[in-house]
């Protein structure tokens, strides 16, 4: 691919680099907020060499280039230098529920995208130990098997503070003193007093025992409003005084903030919202095979990065796995790679053929549904539906069977399944459900659309 020619002619269809507030990445999709939304060319963004669709998720669009997009992303920040949304006002606009829930969504979203690879690294390398260990190759008592267990571990643990640079990175506040939002939260003497139970007084406020490792939202809450803090003293501060009276006031302003307001905000949520995860997982059943068949869906609008991600998240804050969120996406993956993957065997079309097998390999083993999605399915609507009752079934079988998944950041693919196996998630049960959802949706293939190439 020729990234700068690329990079050029995305450019040019954002509007210029002056048009252009900030951008960023996830897996598949170069995601850009624009000072002018009208100047976005979809035709010419389209065009480009290696887009594979684009559309808009609240105030951001996104272009989806598939596994390119992080080579895609370093060219552009390498060849042009951005303003800085600081620097530009927004424009106002009235109330909307529906941009609200698509600003948070692409909100969390982003700051998570950030530490997906670092998240999949981490997790694949809890997957080869769990390998390792059920072969009885390595014992867990082992010392050597604990130390690389807890190399992979750190990233849950210290979560919270790789989470806040991924928000700061979204809202265009400063990295450093976002980290410091989360970093004062692992204090020792906080920490120690939550080991030992030792209730802490703030102003002689009792401060709560919650522990915000492995959570994502109150870090999440407390960088937007650190955002809005800084913001505020850039504004109104000479700008001799910024650096220095800045940063001291939002530490002050935001240690009461965090220790009282959120912590004691997240102690209820994590309670009240317990009570709907509980039930969910009770039924799964009936839930996963409906999510399953909503992925694509949601993938679409590019909103199933914001609601796996959350949902998985809390499920882990809950009970340390997640039983309805990865499961069903897995069911859901293998029947879009089966769907693309017939196109590409039975198709006699060269570019449909290519197309199939490309996007089956990626999403087989690279997690990646955006080349299959919108290079088959959304171009054959029998493949969608068959894709839909094939990953719906398989997700019956993963909730009757009761898989789950033990590691965050796993990838829902062949080549992390071993992060579905566990105490309570055989091997059997794994494998059972992934040849259900394959055959099924192979069958249904050959039902729908047994001439691939026919006009539907």
């Amino acid at each position: 691919m020729n990234y700068k020619k690329i990079i050029k002619q995305l450019c040019e269809g954002l509007g210029g680099i002056e048009n252009i507030k900030n951008v960023s990445h996830c897996a598949t999709r170069f995601r850009v907020s624009l000072v002018d939304e009208s100047k976005f060319n979809k035709d010419l963004i389209d065009s480009i060499e290696g887009v594979k669709g684009s559309i808009k998720v609240g105030t951001q669009f996104q272009i989806i280039f598939g596994s390119e997009v992080g080579n895609v992303y370093r060219e552009f920040t390498a060849s042009y230098r951005l303003n800085g949304s600081e620097n530009i006002e927004e424009k106002e606009e009235g109330f909307s529920f529906k941009k609200i829930v698509a600003d948070i969504g692409t909100y969390v979203q982003g700051a998570v995208g950030f530490i997906i690879i670092p998240l999949t690294g981490c997790g694949m390398l809890k997957a080869l130990l769990t390998v390792l260990s059920f072969a009885g190759i390595v014992s867990p008592d082992n010392t050597t098997y604990q130390l690389f267990w807890a190399a992979s571990d750190c990233i849950m643990y210290f979560f919270p503070i790789l989470l806040a640079v991924g928000a700061a990175k979204r809202l265009g506040c400063s990295e450093g003193m976002a980290m410091i939002m989360g970093l004062m939260m692992f204090a020792p003497t906080y920490i120690t007093a939550l080991n030992e139970g030792t209730t802490l007084t703030l102003f002689g406020i009792g401060v709560p025992q919650f522990s915000w490792a492995n959570q994502f939202l109150p870090v999440l809450m407390s960088v937007y409003l650190y955002s809005l803090l800084e913001k505020f003293f850039q504004r109104y501060l000479p700008s001799i005084l910024v650096n220095i009276v800045s940063p001291l006031a939002a530490v002050i302003i935001m240690t009461p903030i965090n220790f009282l307001i959120i912590s004691n905000i997240f102690v209820v949520f994590n309670a009240v919202i317990s009570i709907p995860a509980t039930a969910i997982a009770e039924y799964r059943i009936i839930v996963m095979p409906v999510l399953a068949m909503l992925w694509p869906l949601l993938t679409l609008f590019g909103l199933h990065g914001a609601v796996y991600q959350t949902v998985y998240l809390i499920y882990f804050s809950i009970y340390g796995f997640d039983p309805v969120a990865i499961t069903s996406y897995l069911c859901t993956h293998m029947a879009i790679g089966t769907v693309a993957l017939y196109q590409g065997i039975f198709s006699k079309i060269p570019e449909k053929k290519e197309m199939g097998i490309s996007s089956a390999i990626t999403m087989f083993f690279g997690s990646i549904s955006e080349p299959a999605i919108f290079g088959v399915m959304l171009k054959d609507k029998r493949l969608w539906y068959a894709q839909a009752c094939g990953a719906g079934i398989g997700a019956i079988i993963a909730a009757v069977l009761g898989i789950k998944n033990y590691i965050v950041g796993n990838s829902a693919s062949l080549l992390g399944l071993a992060g579905f196996i566990g105490p309570e998630s055989s091997v059997v049960a794994v494998l059972v459900t992934i040849i259900v959802s394959i055959i099924v949706t192979g069958a249904l293939c050959m039902v729908f659309a047994k001439d691939v190439d026919a006009k539907n």
